[in-house]
């Protein structure tokens, strides 16, 4: 697994999902560059509540770890 960082300025934050004992957060992520793109980013379970401090238009650094499926 790598990490990512990702510069960018924050579209939306969506409402906390819950599955049972799971929980998931998503963001949108529009990214800092000359072709900007727009990224949805999932935080899940503890790292949920990183996002209380931000609100959206605030610019971040995301550090994201990529993870396929099979």
């Amino acid at each position: 697994m790598y990490n990512i960082k990702i510069f960018g300025k924050i579209k939306k934050i969506f409402s906390t999902k819950k599955f049972g004992n799971f929980k998931k957060k998503e963001v949108l992520l529009k990214t800092d560059e000359q072709y900007s793109q727009n990224i949805l980013i999932d935080f899940i379970q503890e790292k949920c509540k990183l996002l209380k401090k931000f609100k959206k238009d605030d610019k971040v650094i995301i550090f994201i770890n990529i993870r396929g499926r099979k």
